[in-house]
């Protein structure tokens, strides 16, 4: 399960999701020609990134293995937004990775 709801992300750990981006102007024009980078860190205050994705095609891709290894809690994420020579930050949001009972079988 992967859902965003009012910014935060609730992703059960090992599963796929996809988190569809499109930035736009201050008109409402969509932007077209950007970089975006989603950042997923313990807290606010924390130095190391447990996970960073980028954008590609207009979506954040997630991969099993992009959180088999990390524990069940709650984290924070922000995206940053590169268009020509402005940086803008979306976020903090929070993200919550829940526990799964399932895991694959090891043979």
């Amino acid at each position: 399960m992967f859902s965003v709801r009012r910014g935060d992300i609730y992703h059960i750990r090992g599963d796929t999701g996809v988190l569809l981006f499109q930035p736009t102007d201050e008109t409402g024009k969509a932007v077209t020609d950007f970089q975006a980078t989603l950042s997923v860190k313990q807290d606010i205050n924390a130095d190391d990134y447990l996970l960073q994705k980028i954008c590609v095609d207009g979506k954040f891709d997630f991969r099993p293995e992009d959180t088999d290894s990390l524990s069940a809690g709650t984290y924070v994420y922000d995206i940053e937004v590169h268009t020509g020579d402005d940086v803008q930050t979306i976020g903090p949001y929070k993200y919550y990775l829940m526990p799964d009972v399932t895991r694959p079988v090891k043979g």
